[in-house]
């Protein structure tokens, strides 16, 4: 999407700007990440098995394993915008830096 791409190019940007030579999330971050879309699961799970069976939700197969791709809970305009705060404060919270020449 257009929002990703101006994510990631902005990031890029930045990283490149501040010399990072390599960003991971930490373990923790990772887990809360995880945490907060698994939250969401129920909801997505219900609306997907009243869906009419399609690509769209598995042919009517909600399995376990395929509730881990579910979107963000609060929905992506949320998603958005917690991507653009999270630019806009520039501290990479949760994320592991290595920097050039360090």
């Amino acid at each position: 999407t257009d929002e990703q791409g101006r994510h990631l190019a902005q990031l890029i940007r930045t990283l490149l700007e501040q010399k990072v030579r390599t960003i991971e999330p930490t373990e923790e971050d990772q887990a809360a990440w995880i945490a907060e879309v698994v939250a969401g699961i129920p909801a997505f799970r219900a609306f997907q098995e009243t869906c009419t069976p399609s690509v769209y939700n598995y042919e009517g197969r909600v399995t376990d394993s395929v509730q881990h791709n579910a979107f963000h809970p609060a929905g992506p305009l949320a998603y958005i915008e917690r991507l653009r705060q999270w630019r806009e404060d520039g501290s990479f919270k949760g994320f592991a830096r290595t920097f050039e020449g360090v």
